[in-house]
């Protein structure tokens, strides 16, 4: 047990799904130590959800995470604008919770003599003895990071994700739906880091067509006459989107919110339908309820009671039809 108060830098530079599971991490070490001071870094794309976050302190936004050479060459780079300005904090302790070395290359650079991370030769922490202790065996991010600030304080407090309190623009976000008594439904078709259905980072097939959107929503029009659609997205989904909704004339939302208002408008409709997005994590921290298309075992599922999920070896063995048994079954039981 460390009750010495300390200073800890956190490096969660990763997708919004990720960070999203990560900050579960920061909150057992507040709930615990709810004096220590803990710096986040993270990329400039979650600002709103770091802003008045109350398990963080500090924040020190980066370049995106993506993993190609050109990216990394802007983190080496910023990390060296910044090194003054980290160095002089004379942090008692680095957490890293991106699984980046680069990350873990930073925090030996400033001379922070404790690391706790999940690589073993690097950080000292074995995360997949450790995970025994805790999970039987479990590999989800939520529980591979908690398990990092863990093993490390010997503590076994739990936590959910939190971010900034979305519910402050929940009155501005309710004048988006157009019939509150009607069905609302929200539709997620691709994430901001994918192009042509493939994941930028790992390379899979991650994109449903439009094609089964269309087919999707007539059938659930078929059944459901008062039901209204939105789309919602990052502006990279933009264009992608706009076909699909002048063809069936529902609302294009992408890009008009930031992602706290994008949670308050998700907890104020009846169903998000996604492809495996962050969308689907800060769902999760709402009180909607989430249908997410699984397209591969690298699927990260978000933590929720609130949610089905489809699963195929490949997204597009998902047929529209499957897709509307399961909007069918929950509709019919929602509306009892």
């Amino acid at each position: 047990m460390h009750c010495k108060k300390m200073k800890i830098i956190s490096f969660n530079v990763l997708h919004i799904g990720d960070f999203v599971l990560t900050t579960s991490s920061i909150a057992i070490l507040k709930k615990t130590f709810p004096d220590f001071e803990i710096t986040v870094v993270a990329p400039k794309t979650v600002k709103t959800l770091c802003e008045n976050n109350p398990i963080i302190d500090k924040m020190v936004y980066c370049p995106y995470p993506e993993y190609n050479f050109k990216i990394q060459l802007k983190r080496i780079f910023w990390f060296i604008l910044n090194y003054p300005k980290l160095f002089f904090n004379h942090y008692d302790l680095c957490l890293i919770l991106d699984s980046s070395r680069l990350s873990i290359m930073f925090a030996k650079a400033l001379f922070i003599k404790n690391i706790a991370g999940i690589d073993k030769n690097l950080t000292g922490v074995n995360v997949k003895e450790d995970l025994k202790k805790y999970y039987d065996g479990s590999l989800h991010p939520i529980n591979r990071s908690q398990t990092i600030v863990k093993a490390h304080f010997r503590i076994y407090n739990n936590a959910l994700p939190v971010l900034t309190d979305y519910l402050k623009y929940e009155q501005e976000m309710q004048k988006l739906i157009k019939y509150k008594n009607n069905i609302n439904i929200a539709l997620c078709l691709k994430g901001a880091e994918e192009k042509r259905g493939k994941s930028s980072q790992y390379g899979i097939d991650s994109e449903w067509s439009r094609d089964n959107f269309v087919q999707t929503i007539k059938l659930i029009k078929s059944k459901f006459y008062n039901t209204d659609f939105y789309i919602v997205g990052s502006k990279d989904n933009i264009e992608y989107a706009q076909e699909l909704a002048k063809q069936e004339r529902i609302e294009n939302l992408c890009s008009k919110t930031t992602l706290v208002q994008l949670m308050a408008f998700l907890n104020n409709i009846d169903l998000l339908i996604s492809v495996d997005t962050g969308t689907t994590h800060l769902a999760a921290n709402t009180k909607t309820n989430i249908i997410v298309l699984k397209p591969n075992s690298d699927f990260i599922a978000p933590v929720s009671h609130r949610l089905k999920i489809i699963e195929a070896d490949k997204i597009n063995l998902i047929t529209p039809q499957i897709v509307f048994n399961a909007v069918d079954k929950f509709l019919t039981n929602y509306l009892k």
